[in-house]
């Protein structure tokens, strides 16, 4: 009777480590999407052939951790001449539910300039992952548009 009752406690235990590992792994992103930095993410990217017509030139993204409450997000837009219109929106994302689920948005716009970015401060839930999604636009004089999007690495707040 003990042998059965310490068998059926093992089991009960082996299925207990298994379900905690599992619900481990659904709470934090794959290991690629998280920075190595624990305080820092960024992303940059730029155009290295000067192009004759109208396009992008640079993006930028990047999440900070400011406290185990707040973190600062950036994004930034530059077209590879005078835009009408450039900017984007940066989306606070947190991973919950096994995905990235938009938390907080900023739109960022400016008009008759090259670029144009913005720097916010956002309360977030401690104990989770964020990372920052931009999606980038700028619109020429003539009508023409370009967009393109940029998304950071994790960072896990607490």
């Amino acid at each position: 009777m003990k042998k059965r009752i310490l068998m059926v406690a093992m089991v009960v235990l082996a299925l207990m480590v298994s379900l905690s590992v599992a619900l481990a792994d659904e709470s934090r992103p794959p290991e690629d999407q998280i920075s190595l930095d624990p305080n820092f993410a960024s992303y940059e990217w730029h155009r290295m052939v000067r192009s004759e017509n109208f396009g992008l030139a640079m993006t930028k993204a990047s999440i900070t951790k400011l406290s185990s409450t707040s973190v600062s997000v950036y994004g930034y837009t530059e077209g590879n001449e005078k835009c009408a219109v450039v900017g984007g929106t940066i989306y606070l994302q947190q991973w919950n539910d096994n995905k990235w689920n938009n938390y907080h948005s900023i739109t960022f716009t400016g008009r008759e300039v090259y670029m144009f970015s913005a720097t916010r401060t956002v309360t977030v839930e401690s104990g989770k992952y964020y990372r920052v999604f931009v999606s980038h636009y700028g619109v020429a004089y003539d009508g023409n548009q370009m967009g393109m999007s940029s998304t950071t690495k994790s960072i896990y707040v607490n």
